[in-house]
């Protein structure tokens, strides 16, 4: 377990403005790629699962980005749209890849549903490049529609990412990215709350300490298990500069 305590009285803790994006967000930010490290060595150095993940949400990221820069005119609307074009097409390649390479027929469903999502939403994208944003209600209704099938993609490529670990070990990391990782990337690295923080440390404390305390005992190499209390060492760090604020 964490040398600091499971129960913490948030009402109580704060972080300045200056620690958090100095030192803390680096920190989380190492862990956050030590993590896909880990899910890399243990799946056989697979990188397609993380690749399709990280290209799935490079398209959302740009999507995002199109649909506000279009929407209020400014100059940098063509750069986003052929960067959501370039995430759309790479996942293509890499879902081609997967699907003549997969040999689970439960994996294989659902490689297969993102690649028909990833299809879907790159017709509709090429399609209203020209006319969607001369026609307001459309532009809500199909910014509506891709933002829920670019959802979908992503939930789904998130179970692909840890589908060669080891089943002993696959449970430990999935809980941990769902309860710690994905929580620390959304809120933390990419919105950069604060706020969240102090919020959720609990939350996000205990969900660490489980994955660390359950991974640590079960089989796996010295050089990974080094990563982790390296991975260890940095939270608790973390959990110093804000106690001791």
């Amino acid at each position: 377990m964490a040398s600091y305590p499971t129960y913490l009285d948030t009402n109580k803790l704060k972080v300045s403005s200056d620690s958090f994006h100095r030192y803390i967000r680096p920190q989380l930010r190492n862990l956050y790629n030590e993590y896909f490290y880990l899910v890399r060595e243990l799946g056989g150095k697979n990188h397609s699962a993380i690749l399709l993940y990280q290209n799935i949400e490079g398209l959302e990221e740009s999507w995002n980005d199109w649909i506000k820069t279009c929407s209020e005119h400014e100059d940098n609307c063509d750069f986003h749209y052929k960067k959501m074009i370039t995430h759309q097409s790479q996942a293509e390649e890499i879902l081609n890849k997967m699907l003549f390479s997969e040999n689970s027929e439960a994996f294989y469903e659902k490689i297969d549903r993102i690649a028909t999502l990833n299809f879907s939403i790159g017709n509709r994208i090429r399609a209203f490049k020209e006319e969607i944003f001369r026609f307001p209600k459309r532009l809500k209704i199909e910014t509506s529609f891709i933002t829920k099938k670019l959802n979908n993609m992503k939930i789904y490529s998130e179970i692909l990412m840890t589908k060669d670990i080891d089943p002993k070990l696959k449970e430990e990391f999935d809980y941990v990215w769902v309860h710690f990782f994905k929580k620390v990337h959304n809120a933390l690295l990419k919105e950069k709350r604060r706020d969240y923080l102090i919020a959720r440390l609990e939350e996000l404390n205990l969900a660490w300490n489980t994955f660390h305390m359950k991974v640590s005992k079960g089989r796996i190499q010295k050089g990974l298990l080094n990563t982790i209390k390296i991975m260890h060492s940095r939270w608790n760090s973390i959990l110093k500069i804000i106690l001791n604020t």
